[in-house]
């Protein structure tokens, strides 16, 4: 879904905005579960909204785009992040950074207005 440029943006960003929901910058630790392993991803959020969240994550095999998984955060300072809070999700864009570590935009399979509320 595209938005109406903002006053005195460029075309260029109005064309690729795709955003349906605005992105609040946000670092906190979380966790992503992928589809056939077993143990999770430790990654952290860079932007969060309710659609979606841009994610670094910490892996020597980034996500594939189109790969569905499960992210939870952790908007406490325990360890532990408990996996009742996990979202479905599926990557739209993964860019690996280097050998180890990868930035990747997820969207959220359903609305999660609660990921927000912390």
């Amino acid at each position: 879904m595209l938005r109406p440029a903002k006053l005195g943006a460029s075309p260029a960003l109005a064309i690729n905005e795709r955003r349906i929901a605005d992105r609040t910058d946000i670092t906190r630790p979380c966790k992503l579960q992928r589809r056939g392993a077993s143990p999770f991803d430790s990654a952290s959020t860079i932007n969060l909204s309710t659609s979606g969240a841009l994610l670094e994550i910490r892996t020597a095999r980034p996500p594939a785009v189109g790969e569905q998984l499960a992210v939870a955060v952790a908007w406490t300072s325990s360890p532990v992040i408990n996996s009742d809070s996990l979202v479905p999700a599926r990557v739209i864009r993964s860019t690996p950074i280097d050998a180890n570590r990868a930035r990747v935009a997820v969207e959220f399979l359903r609305s999660h207005a609660l990921i927000l509320a912390a």
